[in-house]
Order: structure tokens, then C-alpha cells, then sequence
């Protein structure tokens, strides 16, 4: 049947969403198991051959954000009852069924707190260490895979009044299966992830628009001139 992915969506006034362009070219070429994409957040006037659900972003409260559509998602009857979580900017660079998404985490949330990182992101990981002292950081950019009512279950953490790393909270609260991987916004492997520009090498490797695309020739264009301007 496959599993359905839900991608939280912020606003992005520079690109176009040209890292959504790449994330989702490089799940159509190398994802095996998926069956619908969920769009949660804003649109892209490009976008089609998804499911859009408009939900505002919180000023300044990422996290929380991203939790509010996660949710939203856990409790939606048409989604898969397993559903995979994916970021706007982490692109597959290798063949991958959905079975082979892991509960993938990259050292402790204590050896985070030390790690040179921004000031707002830094007291979302000691806020998840307070809560797990022992557990893992699991939230390296690359999807995971959420049950709907151990998602939410998560409600009892209170993310509305103090914000904490979803994925970490999910996979530290329960069961889970960890498995070892440098954080791709670091080290290109599996996945990779970006912060803005999409560097060349990524361009080159999805060069053709997928049925996620409204407009295949005006969007081949502009793939063209956007490796341009940040190759």
C-alpha cells in the first residue's frame, strides 16, 4: 500500500522553494514504498500532484511549528497509519525503500549541547536533554518514519509551552530501534541537506522536473539558472 510522506512547509521568499524543487525530484527518482505526499504549510504557486493543507507558522517557534503539522497529520483518517516525516531540504542521493528508513540519530542530545550551533537551537536540545537525560539526538536531517498514535501521544510534553526536537522526544520516549548516522547537513551519504543554496552537484544530479511540478519546461529553466547562480 505504501507509506504516505508529510513534508512541513515554512514560507521561502528567496528561491521559489527550489530545495522542496530538489527534495521532491530526488524522492520520485530514488524512493521505493512511498504512495501520497502531503504538503503542510504554505504552497508553492508550482506545486501539484500533492495534498495541501494550509497551516500557519508560528512567529519564532520553529519547532513548535513543525509540531503543529506533524500532529495534524497523525490525525488525519486518509493518512497512512505509518507516515514519513521529511524535510523540505534533504535530498535521497541513492536508491532507498521505505523499509530502509531507520531510527537514525548521531551521538547523545548531551554531546549536542556542547556542539557550535545557534543560541535559540542549542536551548531546544537542552530542553529534550532535561527531559532524556541518557537519550540519543535523533534529529539528523533525514526523514523518519512516525506511528500516528504514538505521535500523538506526544501531547503530554506540553510542545506549546516549551519547545523541544520532535523526532528526538518521539524516538528517546519509547521503544525505539537507533541506528548510527553523521548528521547529512555535515556529510553528504545517503542523504544530504542544505541551508538555502542548492550547490551544483545536486542540481546536476536531478535535472528533470518530476510530476510534482506544474510547469516542466518554464521549471527546467529555472533548475538551469539556479545552478547557475549558486554553483
Amino acid at each position: 500500500m505504501g507509506l504516505d510522506i508529510i513534508i512541513p512547509l515554512a514560507k521561502d521568499r528567496k528561491s521559489n522553494y527550489y530545495e522542496l524543487r530538489m527534495t521532491l525530484r530526488s524522492i520520485e527518482k530514488n524512493l521505493v514504498g512511498y504512495r501520497n505526499i502531503y504538503i503542510l504549510g504554505e504552497k508553492p504557486g508550482w506545486i501539484r500532484n500533492v495534498t495541501h493543507l494550509p497551516i500557519p507558522d508560528v512567529h519564532h517557534r520553529k519547532a513548535f511549528s513543525i509540531f503543529r503539522k506533524m500532529m495534524t497529520a497523525a490525525k488525519m483518517d486518509e493518512v497512512s497509519q505509518h507516515f514519513i516525516s521529511w524535510a523540505d531540504d534533504t535530498y535521497l542521493l541513492e536508491p532507498l525503500h521505505t523499509s530502509g528508513i531507520k531510527d537514525w540519530y548521531d551521538s547523545t542530545l548531551k554531546e549536542w549541547t556542547y556542539k557550535n550551533i545557534n543560541s535559540l537551537y542549542r536551548q531546544i536540545i537542552k530542553n529534550t536533554w532535561r527531559l532524556f537525560p541518557e537519550g540519543l539526538f535523533y534529529n539528523v536531517h533525514t526523514p523518519c518514519i512516525y506511528e500516528k498514535e504514538r505521535f500523538i501521544g506526544l501531547n503530554k510534553y506540553n510542545f506549546s509551552t516549551t519547545q523541544y526536537l520532535i523526532k528526538s522526544v518521539y524516538f528517546n520516549s519509547a521503544e525505539s530501534n537507533p541506528v548510527q548516522m553523521k548528521d547529512p547537513k555535515r556529510n553528504k551519504g545517503l542523504f544530504f541537506s542544505t541551508n538555502g543554496a542548492v550547490p551544483k552537484d545536486i542540481t546536476v544530479l536531478f535535472p528533470n522536473p518530476s510530476i510534482y511540478e506544474a510547469d516542466h519546461k518554464t521549471n527546467a529553466k529555472a533548475a538551469f539558472g539556479m545552478a547557475k547562480a549558486t554553483g
